[in-house]
């Protein structure tokens, strides 16, 4: 009996692991409030996490992708829509533990934010 030789047709899902990291940016971020140990790990896992997905992009699963630049200005939405995400909850969370003032100072954040999202959507 030939065997074949294994031929790997997997391609590295750019989309896929883009998403997940604002996933666990997100979760990161809003956590990060109420346990502050939790951005030390964050920034290692993406520390990490750039080093594989480099590694894996350039050297095991190349692929030319001629999007033009469209996934950045994508990603850079997203990016900002989970900011404002985190200040929302934020303001939230601290408004009710602690005093209006909270309150009044993340509306004031947050609506920076909305014009800085509404700005980059264009």
């Amino acid at each position: 009996m030939v065997k074949t030789p294994f031929k790997d047709d997997y391609q590295f899902d750019l989309g896929y692991h883009q998403s997940y990291s604002i996933v666990i940016l997100l979760n990161c971020l809003i956590f990060s409030s109420l346990v502050p140990i939790i951005p030390v790990f964050a920034a290692f896992f993406f520390w990490i996490k750039y080093y594989v997905d480099k590694y894996n992009l350039i050297f095991v699963y190349f692929k030319v992708y001629e999007s033009g630049g469209k996934i950045r200005k994508n990603v850079t939405l997203y990016m900002t829509f989970t900011l404002g995400f985190y200040l929302l909850i934020t303001i939230c969370f601290f408004s009710a533990q602690f005093s209006q003032e909270y309150f009044y100072g993340g509306c004031i954040m947050f609506v920076t934010w909305a014009a800085i999202y509404y700005y980059t959507k264009r």
